[in-house]
């Protein structure tokens, strides 16, 4: 399958729409992500995964899906004809992002789970969460046997439920809410000074060293970016790469320590809906609301949810993963083949630093030979890599050259030997270089990388092919 139209409609399809997500929501808003990449509401996160899997069209691509990608077995998915597998490229929140509510003074807060038992059968006869599916059912059940309470004294809600069903449920004052609604706890927070959270899942620490984070919950992968591997990473790795970008450009605007009024207003008129069921009704209210629930997610340095970066890891799925068979009854096997780190290494402003970039590179090779004579390689970046693939060619020779005739009677100049033999192997590498970007489909996702490359390969590989024919005419 050959590379995707610019014209074709890629899909995104997300779990949640709350103000967790508001990374993606802002991407959008802020034209971040380009016109054709459309998002998808999909309910739970077991349906985003189903998404992703279904058939894609010429003219649709069902691309990408952001949710927790735990939720199903997912190394047993393929996509719907293709056979595709899923793969995690990234992590939007690296915390599990729940709050246990409770509106009744006597409950008082705690720094563990268990520390809700003592209000059991009195101020806490029942437990809500988030409906079958979702992370938020994980957690709820989990809770629930931490705090010893009956199967049926677990009320599941669905995401789109908890606004207009909390008030009801919450009225007796002998219910817990397990919620991950940041724009309810920041109203409660400005009301009242201190929300009535009584526990707080993204700072628990370890029972045994209080210093250290809980060794089962963080960091942990709540919610991922997920992807198919053959049309996206493999053919259309530009896609990722673009998509990566975005949600890391919006995470450093949402981080800012000064929030931008424009930021907040694009902030305000998308959350309007969730922010209307608040009752929340005047303009500076609304804005008051917004920076109290962004710096809530994403300021705090100790509850902060989102990753200083976007790259996905193995202790943090696992620990995900462990959650979702114990609590969730999810059955996934290795996760050695579902995660890629490199498109969001490719992101990061100093990848060229990081290690894990060169055996991503290597990783890479074998198949960047194969793409040569690939018919996916588009005829301007294959007419690049032969002006390259030349210049190399020549410069080698002209190394060779100089070093044998620096072992010989007639002795090259100094600054000239060096010059050209510097040169000839830069340019070498250079090419090497740019088969492997292409190997990774870069050409079109990351064209300032790409010609960067190519620029200096070119003035490199001319000055050396300048040099050797200089001093071959002067001998």
């Amino acid at each position: 399958m050959a590379r995707t139209t610019i014209h074709s409609e890629i899909f995104l399809h997300y779990a949640y729409g709350g103000f967790l997500y508001a990374p993606l929501f802002l991407a959008r808003n802020l034209n971040l992500l380009p016109a054709n990449f459309i998002l998808k509401p999909a309910g739970t996160d077991e349906a985003a995964i189903s998404k992703l899997c279904s058939l894609s069209t010429e003219s649709e691509k069902n691309w990408f899906a952001v949710c927790d990608p735990f939720s199903v077995a997912l190394d047993r998915r393929r996509a719907h004809l293709s056979g595709d597998t899923p793969r995690i490229i990234g992590s939007l929140i690296n915390k599990p992002a729940f709050w246990a509510y409770h509106p009744a003074a006597v409950v008082q807060p705690v720094e563990k789970e268990e520390g809700l038992q003592q209000y059991r059968d009195q101020a806490i006869k029942s437990l809500i969460c988030y409906s079958q599916g979702t992370t938020g059912y994980v957690f709820g059940k989990r809770l629930q046997q931490k705090i010893g309470l009956s199967d049926g004294s677990v009320i599941p809600i669905s995401f789109e439920e908890e606004p207009v069903k909390r008030a009801a449920l919450l009225n007796h004052q002998d219910a817990l809410l397990l919620t991950s609604d940041a724009l309810f706890l920041a109203k409660e927070a400005i009301q009242t000074n201190k929300p009535d959270i009584v526990l707080h899942y993204p700072v628990l620490r370890d029972v045994n060293n209080p210093t250290l984070p809980h060794p089962d919950l963080n960091p942990f992968l709540f919610t991922a970016i997920v992807t198919l591997q053959r049309e996206v990473v493999e053919r259309n790795l530009w896609a990722a790469i673009t998509l990566l970008h975005a949600l890391d450009q919006s995470i450093r605007l949402l981080s800012s320590d000064s929030l931008s009024p424009v930021i907040v207003d694009e902030l305000v008129q998308i959350f309007t809906k969730e922010i209307d069921q608040l009752n929340v009704t005047e303009p500076e209210e609304r804005n008051k609301l917004i920076r109290t629930a962004t710096r809530f997610l994403f300021h705090s340095d100790h509850q902060r949810i989102s990753p200083a970066n976007l790259i996905p890891t193995k202790e943090s799925a696992e620990k995900a993963l462990t959650q979702w068979r114990l609590y969730g009854g999810t059955q996934v096997g290795d996760l050695k083949n579902l995660i890629d780190e490199g498109p969001s290494l490719l992101c990061q402003d100093k990848w060229r630093r990081l290690p894990q970039m060169h055996s991503y590179f290597w990783m890479y090779y074998p198949d960047a030979w194969r793409l040569l004579t690939s018919r996916n390689l588009p005829l301007p970046h294959r007419c690049a890599l032969l002006i390259t693939s030349f210049l190399g060619i020549v410069a080698l020779p002209g190394l060779v050259y100089a070093l044998c005739s620096a072992n010989s009677d007639t002795k090259l100049p100094s600054p000239v030997f060096w010059a050209w033999g510097v040169t000839a192997a830069t340019t070498y590498f250079i090419y090497l270089t740019v088969i492997v970007y292409c190997g990774l489909k870069l050409a079109k996702g990351a064209l300032d990388y790409f010609f960067e490359i190519l620029g200096w390969g070119v003035a490199v590989g001319i000055a050396s092919t300048y040099s050797a024919l200089h001093l071959l005419s002067s001998k």
